[in-house]
C-alpha cells in the first residue's frame, strides 16, 4: 500500500531533501533500521540502546514529549513527486507518493525515537497519530545511507569509534583505499583498511586473540573480551607504516601476528592466561608490541625464518636486552596492571610512553 506525504522539497547541491512529517502509525508500520552485525558487516547502525528506548518512551508520555528536530530516512526505490507551489527561496511545496515496492522507509539517524515512539504506541495507541518530523532521502542505496549516516554523526562525535571505522572500511571497498586517505588520513585509512585481519584474529581458536575483542554490535563487552576492535587495529597501522608490501596481503600479515602473538604468549604465559590484571593485550602492550614488530619482522627476513619459534627466539633475545636497559625483568610481572609490581611504562596508555616502550624495544633487538 503506497504511502502519500506533503513536504518540502530542498535541495542541497546535488541531493533533494523532503521534509515532512509522517504519522507515527504510518511509519511504524513499513521501515528499517539497518543495524551493523558481525555477520553481514554491511549494515551501519550503532547497537540499541534499550535505556535509551525507555526513556524516550517516557519523555513522550509523562514530560514535554516533543521532537524538534527531524529524523533522517531514506526511500532507495522511486517515489512519485508532484508539485503543489514554488516557495520562494526555500524550494518546492510538493506532494510525495511513496509506492508499495519502494517501502520501506529506511532509518538513517533517529532509531532511538522512532523505537521510542513505537514503545509509546504499544502501551497507548493513541501516539500512533503522532506526527514525527522527517528529513527524506531518495538515495539509491545501503551504502549511500551509510555514507550520510557517518558524515552526520561523525562529525557530531556521536557515532562509536568501531562503528566510525567499520564505515571507513566498507568506504574503502566502494571507492578504493588511496581516495579513502585522501578524505580520511592515512592512520584512520589503513586502520578501517586492516579490521579483516582483527576479525580473523578473534574468530581463530588458535590464536590468543580467541573471542577476546569487543565488537562494534556490542554494548558492552562480554567475559573474557579486553580490548575494542578500534585500537588493535588502529595499532597494526604502525606495521604497514614501515611494512607497506603486507597491505598487498592481508592473510600473510594476519598469519603472521597469529605467530607473532602466540610466540609471546609463551614467553609470558600468567599474562595471557589471565589477561584482565595484564597490560599485554590491552592498549598498551598491542600499540609497544606492534610499533616493534617490524624490526621482529627484519630479524626473520634475514634468517629467511618467519617462524613461531623463531620469532620467540628474536624475542626473548629483545625482552633481555630491553630488561638490562630499563633496570626490570620484563617478565609476567613487567605487564601486571598493579601498580606496586607492574612497570608504568607497561601501564600508561600514553601515546608518549607507548613509544617510548617500543623504542626501547626497538633498540634491543639491535643489540
Amino acid at each position: 500500500m503506497s504511502l502519500t506525504l506533503q513536504a518540502i522539497k530542498i535541495r542541497q547541491k546535488d541531493k533533494d531533501i523532503y521534509l515532512t512529517a509522517i504519522r507515527a502509525g504510518d511509519l511504524l508500520k513499513r521501515y528499517d533500521i539497518s543495524w551493523w552485525k558481525r555477520e553481514s558487516d554491511e549494515g551501519y547502525q550503532r547497537p540499541l540502546k534499550e535505556a535509551r528506548v525507555n526513556e524516550i518512551k517516557n519523555y513522550l508520555k509523562k514530560d514535554l514529549g516533543t521532537f524538534p528536530t527531524s529524523i533522517l530516512a531514506n526511500v532507495r526505490g522511486k517515489i512519485e513527486v508532484k508539485s503543489l507551489k514554488l516557495l520562494d527561496n526555500y524550494g518546492d511545496l510538493c506532494e510525495i507518493t511513496i509506492p508499495d515496492e519502494s517501502l520501506p522507509i529506511e532509518v538513517i539517524d533517529g532509531q532511538h525515537r522512532v523505537q521510542g515512539l513505537r514503545a509509546a504506541v504499544e502501551e497507548d495507541e493513541n501516539f500512533a497519530n503522532y506526527p514525527l518530523i522527517v528529513s527524506l532521502f531518495t538515495l539509491p542505496n545501503k551504502y549511500d545511507e551509510m555514507l550520510q549516516f557517518h558524515i552526520v554523526n561523525s562529525r557530531a562525535k556521536n557515532v562509536p569509534t568501531d562503528l566510525a571505522q567499520r564505515h571507513l572500511y566498507q568506504m574503502s571497498r566502494k571507492i578504493g583505499l588511496p581516495m579513502l586517505m585522501l578524505k580520511e588520513g592515512e592512520r584512520s585509512a589503513i586502520g578501517a583498511y586492516v579490521t579483516p585481519v582483527v576479525d580473523k584474529l578473534m574468530t581463530d581458536p588458535k590464536s590468543v586473540w580467541y573471542q577476546r575483542v569487543q565488537l562494534p554490535d556490542q554494548a558492552s563487552k562480554d567475559e573474557g573480551q579486553i580490548i575494542r576492535q578500534r585500537p588493535l587495529a588502529d595499532s597494526i597501522y604502525y606495521i604497514i607504516k614501515e611494512k607497506n608490501t603486507l597491505m598487498k596481503d592481508l592473510d600473510k600479515l594476519t598469519e603472521l601476528l597469529k605467530d607473532y602473538w602466540n610466540a609471546l604468549a609463551e614467553i609470558f604465559p600468567q599474562a595471557f592466561s589471565d589477561p584482565e590484571h595484564y597490560t599485554i593485550q590491552r592498549t598498551p602492550g598491542v600499540y609497544s608490541l606492534h610499533m616493534v614488530f617490524p624490526e621482529i619482522y627484519n630479524e626473520c627476513e634475514k634468517a629467511n625464518d618467519f617462524s613461531k619459534e623463531h620469532m620467540k627466539g628474536v624475542l626473548e633475545r629483545m625482552f633481555d636486552n630491553a630488561g638490562h636497559e630499563l633496570g626490570d625483568n620484563i617478565d609476567d610481572d613487567f605487564w601486571s596492571t598493579d601498580i606496586y609490581v607492574g612497570n608504568n611504562l607497561a601501564q600508561s596508555t600514553s601515546m608518549k610512553l607507548m613509544r617510548a616502550l617500543a623504542q626501547y624495544f626497538r633498540e634491543a633487538v639491535w643489540q
